[in-house]
């Protein structure tokens, strides 16, 4: 019995050094730049655009949540017309819409997204 209990505490210590040491293994090599799409600007400094001229009168404005699609804008735009109800913002496809009673500027807004007619 006292053979085993002397192989058991050696095999643990054995087993006690192999893992406290260092290890040997290489770190993982970073992982590779992302890969763009757009090549890169020439210029540094050069924002995209704010404003999108979609056809039509309309405008569509880049904001923080993106760009509106100019084939939806068109399309809300040309719905809001034949169902504009006075001064009062309506729906429009999710959108909401209204002129400026001034201006007659209609601008449409959903989800941070923004985009507007010309004057």
């Amino acid at each position: 019995m006292r053979g085993l209990t002397v192989g058991a505490v050696l095999a643990c210590a054995a087993l006690a050094v192999a893992c406290s040491s260092p290890s040997t293994a290489a770190p993982a090599p970073p992982p590779p730049p992302p890969l763009s799409a757009a090549p890169p600007s020439t210029s540094p400094s050069a924002p995209a655009a704010q404003v999108v001229d979609c056809g039509g009168n309309v405008l569509a404005e880049r904001t923080a949540a993106g760009l509106v699609d100019c084939a939806e804008a068109v399309a809300v735009i040309t719905e809001y017309r034949a169902v504009e109800e006075g001064d009062e913002p309506i729906a429009v496809r999710g959108w909401t819409c209204g002129a400026d009673g001034d201006t007659e500027i209609v601008v449409c807004e959903k989800a941070g997204l923004s985009f507007h007619t010309g004057q």
